[in-house]
């Protein structure tokens, strides 16, 4: 009897404990809440307040993460316990890009993330998000599309998409006299570029940062090309400066006027197309037709006004000289 007075004592404890830190814990959230709402007795910007409340949760997903027991060295890490982690393809200074195998299809996919090593800055956050929203507008074979936004698990937004092969500038890297590129390739390569870029115009969007490294080849001997990477992608009229983005233009490929305040048109993208079309050239093994060298440097004027118009009628030029 004594023996079942005290466990029903101990039970009784325990219930008034659990009382208690609930009531603990509900005052302190409330608290929480209240700080997050106002600041100095006045009410914060609902925007403000909804960057707080996203930061609040990667604290506590970082540290629901750190509860969480460790991956054995010697095995691979799981991304929302579905996607094995083949390895990193590129770090920048703010982003990761891992490639991953789905772990029961085997399909290879592609994730962009912040780097884990540092913290989870909600403008950079808001970056990635704009890129996965952009990314979901496309289902098409020459532009990457996002498959999904996924919040892993300490936090950080993660773009998860297709992969869609090795990128052309690994490509460039790898020529060598047993590797060259033929004229014919380059064409074909040419050709798609312009046809992906008549497709995410049509869009609406123009890209900002055509370059060997957003361009994706898939594997084979006529390899399908995919452009890729709307991190800095603006709508058609846009600037960077008005969205308050912090675009790192890349001086080798961008457009002479592309600038912060410059508002985003078609033929910065046709500018671009024509220096890696020019890239390219330099690599060919065979002597180039002059009207394809020609052809470039129209791509390549200084003036926007001089150059085609749009891709698809750079598209159809090239067509023209491929014939004759």
């Amino acid at each position: 009897m004594c023996a079942k007075t005290s466990a029903q004592s101990l039970s009784a404890t325990g219930k008034m404990m659990v009382h208690e830190e609930g009531d603990e814990l509900t005052a302190r959230f409330a608290a929480l809440m209240a700080c997050v709402r106002h600041q100095n007795g006045d009410m914060r910007p609902l925007v403000q307040q909804k960057i707080l409340i996203d930061q609040l949760r990667n604290a506590l997903d970082r540290a629901a993460s750190g509860m969480e027991p460790m991956v054995d060295s010697g095995e691979p890490g799981f991304i929302a316990g579905t996607f094995a982690v083949e390895n990193r393809l590129y770090r920048g200074a703010h982003f990761d890009v891992l490639k991953l195998r789905h772990r029961d299809l085997a399909s290879l996919h592609v994730l962009k993330t912040l780097r884990q090593d540092q913290p989870i800055a909600p403008s950079r956050a808001a970056l990635l998000r704009r890129e996965a929203e952009i990314g979901l507008c496309f289902r098409d074979p020459h532009l990457v599309e996002t498959t999904a936004l996924l919040r892993l698990a300490d936090g950080r937004p993660a773009i998860l998409q297709p992969w869609r092969g090795e990128p052309l500038s690994s490509r460039l890297t790898e020529l060598s006299a047993d590797r060259p590129l033929d004229v014919s390739s380059i064409t074909v390569m040419l050709s798609e570029l312009l046809l992906a870029l008549h497709r995410l115009h049509q869009h609406g969007y123009v890209h900002c940062d055509v370059k060997p490294s957003n361009i994706f080849l898939s594997p084979g001997a006529a390899p399908h090309l995919s452009l890729g990477d709307f991190g800095i992608a603006l709508k058609m009229g846009e600037t960077h400066a008005a969205l308050e983005l912090k675009a790192a233009y890349s001086q080798e490929y961008c457009a002479p006027e592309q600038a912060p305040d410059r508002p985003a048109h078609p033929t910065m993208d046709i500018y671009s197309a024509g220096r890696v079309l020019q890239h390219l050239l330099m690599a060919a093994n065979q002597p180039i037709a002059d009207e394809l060298t020609q052809f470039a440097n129209e791509l390549c004027a200084q003036n926007p006004a001089d150059r085609p118009q749009s891709a698809e009628i750079a598209l159809a030029e090239l067509k023209r000289i491929v014939v004759c």
